[in-house]
This record gives C-alpha cells, structure tokens and sequence, in this order.
C-alpha cells in the first residue's frame, strides 16, 4: 500500500503547492513528545481524538508528526478526521503524503488526498496576490547597536536586513538543532553577521548547550567582536555562562578573521556532525540487515561510535530496533556518551518494557554525571 500511496502522490504532484500558511517551524521535539506520550495513555478513542485535535490546532507540526498521531486511531473515521484537522497547520505540506501510510484502506487514504487538493485549490484561489513573509519576533534581549561600534571589524558591514531575513528562514525551515546550527555555520563562512544577529540566529535553538557550541564556533566570523560578550543573555545556566565567559577571555586576542580569506582557519563543521534523516535511514537498515541481536548491538554501536553526534530520539529509533531488553539497555548506555541533548535522554525510557531497565538506565547516567 505504501508503494501505491507513493506512486499516487507523485502522479498527482503537479498539482500541489507548497505553502506553509502561518506556521514556519514545528513545535519543540520534547514538547511533540510530552504531547504524543500523553495521547498513547488515553484509552477513550472520541477523548484522544478530541485531544488530538486540539493539539493540532493550536501548534505546528510536521508531516511526520502527524502520521505518527494518525496511528494512534483504531477507527479509519477517526484517523481521517484529525488528518483534515492537523494539515492546515502542517509546515511541510510538500511531505502530507507520508501520511496517506496511517490508513489501512485505500477509500480513506484517497478521501484525505482528495481533501489536500481541494485546500490546495483554496489557497490558490485566496492568494492573488503573493503576501511578504512577516518577520520573525525575537527575545527581548538588550541588543548592542552595531552602528555605533567604533574598534577593529571583521569586514565592511554586517548583513543588510533583508539579507539577514533570507537567513533566518534558511534556518527555521532546518529541523532540529544541529541541523540549524549546521545551516547558521555555513551561512556566516560566507558572510559577517553583526552580534545582534549572531544573537537572534541563536535564539532559534532550543537547548543551551547547542546555543553555547553555536556562540563558540561563529565567534570568529562576528563584526562587532568587542561587543560578543552581550551573547551571554542567550544562556541561563551559571555553568554555560561562565563556560562562555571563559571562552572570550581566552579568545579575544585571536584579532579579526576575514569571511573571504581563503587561508583562515573554519570552525568545526557542524555539518560533518549531523545525523541527517537519510543518514538515520541507512543506519537503520543497517542494523536490521543483521540476523542476530548480538550483532545489531554491535554494529549499531560501530555506527554510533563513528558519527558520534546523535540526539536523543535518534538514539530511542536505533535502541527500538533491537527485541531484547537486556540488549536495549547495553545500548543505550553505550549511546549516552554520544547524545547531543543529554537533558532529553528521558525520552529512551518508553523503549524498555520493564521499569528495572528504566531504572538501570537511570542510575547509569547518574553514574556519569
């Protein structure tokens, strides 16, 4: 079915139209998760489904997010009433065919895809006229005014607003962040950013620890340098404040850095240190192409061990591969030292069936701390 579902999206593609309406990122992975943990618990399939639905209407989600919850549904009615619900909110609409998976029969999966042409024909209707983008509203942070900075620079000028706006998009449609981080250190390689703009790109990622590894590496490529100290605001915890702050003592006497010379020294490359979507697709075909458990646990940890940058729920999808419960915990021990989002590691406890694996996993980590 799912190869009938792909051929049907591709055939009828033309037609379709990208749009994302008002929604531009998807809600944080921890809080699609709380969300998605809570839906499993309700056994009343009208409550979960109005739950569902009003979940869908007040957030962002992604397609794959939606086709996880459309599983969630016993009943075929069901399922295609929050699939309606939930695509109005959809960020990547070009992807809503995924979900055509949940449905178990062909009359539903083509009712919703009848559904997704006529909002498309809509939209196409309503949008004579193409609307300008609104700008992204970031934290009220106290922001240093590049113009009146008057010391040594890293080029001529920061990025222009509109260029700066292009870039900000760039980003937010980047899922995750390392993907973001990986698209904001491509983009300021190439181009001088001011510290209110180093400072806003920051914002767009969701734990601190990524916020202080993103001030790190593009402190090279700022403008107004003297001025990075106020990229503290970004970071609450007292141990990542005096982290940075120790990082700047240490890195102020490095002196400008052109973006375009050619001899400069890059920062780490983030991109070199992100787990992709396809890269997951291939590390789990991988491990399922191994006929023995004790041989999943071995190359799963070859892999892990080898791109070293995973995050917490990429960890949870390679330990649901394995059947064992023993096995399961060997590997998420194993996998804790390669986690990106530690504060997030909570989220492999639903992968064991048992509460004394929970429990060893837990005091493991404590272990570690």
């Amino acid at each position: 079915m799912k190869k009938t579902y792909t051929i049907l999206f591709l055939l009828l593609s033309t037609v379709l139209s990208i749009y994302s309406q008002n929604c531009q990122r998807p809600v944080s992975a921890d809080f699609y998760r709380q969300k998605y943990m809570q839906l499993t618990q309700i056994r009343q399939e009208l409550t979960k489904l109005n739950y569902a639905m009003d979940f869908s209407s007040q957030n962002c989600l992604t397609s794959q997010q939606v086709k996880e919850i459309t599983m969630l549904f016993q009943t075929e009615t069901n399922k295609l009433d929050f699939a309606r619900n939930a695509y109005c909110n959809t960020i990547d609409k070009y992807n809503f065919y995924e979900v055509y998976d949940a449905f178990t029969s062909f009359s539903a999966a083509f009712k919703l895809h009848d559904f997704v042409l006529e909002e498309e024909a809509l939209i196409r209707q309503s949008e004579i006229v193409e609307r300008p983008r609104p700008r992204h509203q970031f934290p009220s942070y106290n922001y240093p005014a590049w113009q009146n900075y008057k010391d040594n620079t890293r080029c001529k000028y920061p990025a222009s607003d509109e260029v700066f706006d292009n870039y900000v998009n760039d980003i937010l449609n980047q899922y995750g962040d390392r993907e973001r981080s990986a698209k904001a250190l491509q983009i300021i390689q190439n181009q001088c950013l001011s510290v209110e703009q180093i400072m806003k790109i920051g914002s767009l990622l969701e734990a601190e620890q990524n916020r202080l590894q993103y001030l790190k590496d593009v402190y090279p490529y700022t403008y107004d340098y003297n001025n990075y100290g106020n990229c503290s605001q970004l970071l609450t915890k007292q141990e990542y404040q005096n982290d940075f702050k120790v990082y700047i003592s240490h890195d102020q006497n490095r002196g400008p850095v052109n973006p375009h010379d050619q001899n400069r020294v890059n920062p780490p490359a983030y991109r070199s240190c992100v787990v992709t979507q396809e890269d997951m697709n291939n590390i789990i075909k991988s491990v399922d192409e191994q006929a023995f458990t004790s041989s999943k646990v071995t190359v799963a940890k070859q892999i892990v061990e080898a791109k070293k940058c995973f995050t917490s729920q990429q960890i949870k999808t390679i330990v649901d591969l394995l059947s064992f419960e023993n096995s399961k915990l060997e590997l998420a021990e194993f996998c804790y030292d390669y986690c990106i989002d530690k504060d997030n590691y909570y989220v492999i406890n639903s992968s064991f069936d048992m509460s004394s694996s929970v429990e060893g996993l837990n005091s493991y980590i404590k272990g570690k701390r």
